[in-house]
């Protein structure tokens, strides 16, 4: 959408256009860069497999870039086929379920290990609380384009649980503060969360500011901190040596 306003209508000719994470765009909104003046070439990067456009809209649930590929305007197209964030064991399941075996691995299990953690991934079960659901506003007033109203969800259960593994990474597995990531798809909970991690005098003894890392669309306030400040998120692709969902 910024493709459209002021400060690109000065330039009289743009040749080539990179639209990155094009699969969560829809179609509509990615009419607007490819209006742009003197495109050559219009270059389309995002994947496919992971998340696509959102839209309550069901014609608009589908991006440009899946409706390229699905109707056959692209015949073969470039895949970056090697994988660097994910440790191989976890990557080893989409790799084989998702990717048909064309992605590879750009990492060792070496790379990725940390000393005293034995499995890259663990599951644990949180049966005892209960999930409440909550009113969540965004946008500012009633009166602005931007205001949404819905429904959000928070756990306080896991919240306790959350902190207790943080506990146990910074003190049986000496994992610093700062590689620590807290993933949550919900905002009240990544605001709880925030506020319990900022009131924990073991994990912020300091009283350090949260960092919330916040998904573009959300318009949310961010919270100034610094490189030792824990952290907490929406889902996006921030490095982190361990990270808590």
């Amino acid at each position: 959408i910024t493709a459209g306003g002021r400060q690109l209508k000065v330039i009289k000719e743009l040749p080539v256009v990179i639209m990155d994470e094009s699969t969560q765009s829809s179609e509509v909104s990615t009419l607007v860069p490819l209006s742009l003046p003197g495109i050559k070439k219009f270059v389309f990067v995002g994947d496919d497999k992971q998340l696509s456009s959102f839209s309550n809209v069901p014609q608009l649930e589908m991006s440009f870039f899946e409706r390229i590929l699905t109707n056959g305007s692209c015949d073969e197209p470039k895949m970056l086929n090697v994988q660097y964030r994910m440790h191989p064991q976890i990557s080893e399941f989409p790799i084989n379920k998702i990717y048909n075996n064309k992605l590879q691995d750009g990492v060792t299990v070496e790379d990725k290990s940390w000393p005293g953690i034995s499995f890259p991934l663990y599951f644990i079960s949180c049966k005892k609380g209960w999930e409440s659901k909550v009113l969540s506003k965004r946008g500012g007033d009633e009166t602005q384009f931007s205001y949404f109203q819905g429904y959000t969800y928070i756990n306080k259960n896991e919240c306790d649980i959350i902190i207790s593994i943080i506990y146990k990474l910074m003190d049986d597995k000496n994992v610093k503060l700062q590689d620590i990531g807290v993933v949550t798809p919900y905002s009240a909970q990544r605001d709880y969360i925030s506020s319990r991690l900022v009131d924990d005098m073991v994990i912020n003894p300091e009283r350090l500011a949260m960092i919330q890392e916040i998904e573009e669309e959300e318009f949310g306030k961010l919270k100034t901190g610094d490189n030792n400040s824990p952290s907490a998120n929406n889902g996006s692709g921030q490095k982190k040596s361990s990270s808590s969902m």
